[in-house]
């Protein structure tokens, strides 16, 4: 579900080839579209108002998902419904709140914790850390779950990647005042300074298998 620019929906049709069969939906599959697996199967589909195939699927798993809906709940319990007795659910969310500058004598470490005050005030921001909690509503058995996190260094892929959502994010932090141009331009250049390092998100990894 979501599945983006199909990365795991790869990884999983490489690992259940030939017999297995894996379905990749996202409610923009334009990503989707150059993949030619024969095992793997693309549909736009959104998950919110679209119909689902009922205990149909040994695994569905969602990754960055669950956080932009307005009622998560709700669509994980469709996700059940698709599962097969038996069957496993596996979702993965970004926990922002946990960001920080490691490199604390770095100039632009204040600037890196203040905007991520400002920017990451929002609930959606520390709607993993109730993954697990969401699991146990589900009637799941064999429930766990996982976070992990890792420091990334200026100039890292990484750290590349979030200096490009923040350019193309630049506009509206800078009219709604989570940023100034200077501010921008000081974040901007410590996420291309191998001297800076910071904290990223944290990753909640939840499992569980239907009755």
């Amino acid at each position: 579900m979501g599945a983006g620019a199909g990365s795991i929906a790869c990884w999983l049709a490489a690992r259940v080839a030939p017999s297995g069969q894996v379905v990749a939906t996202d409610i923009d599959p334009r990503f989707l579209q150059n993949i030619t697996r024969p095992n793997l199967e693309v549909r736009r589909h959104d998950i919110r108002t679209d119909a689902l195939e009922s205990d149909a699927y040994d695994l569905v798993h969602c990754r960055n998902l669950l956080v932009h809906l307005p009622d998560p709940e709700q669509i994980a319990r469709r996700m059940v419904a698709a599962l097969r007795p038996g069957g496993w659910l596996v979702a993965e969310e970004p926990d922002f709140t946990a960001m920080v500058a490691v490199s604390r004598d770095h100039s632009a470490a204040d600037d890196f914790d203040s905007f991520l005050r400002r920017a990451y005030v929002r609930a959606w921001s520390r709607f993993a850390k109730s993954l697990p909690v969401l699991v146990d509503k589900l009637g799941l058995t064999d429930c766990g779950h996982e976070v992990s996190g890792s420091v990334v260094r200026g100039g890292e892929p990484r750290a590349r990647l979030y200096a490009e959502t923040l350019r193309r994010s630049r506009s509206a932090y800078l009219a709604d005042g989570v940023l100034t141009s200077e501010g921008y331009e000081r974040l901007d250049r410590a996420l291309h300074d191998p001297a800076f390092a910071y904290l990223a998100h944290l990753s909640v990894a939840v499992w569980g298998r239907r009755r």
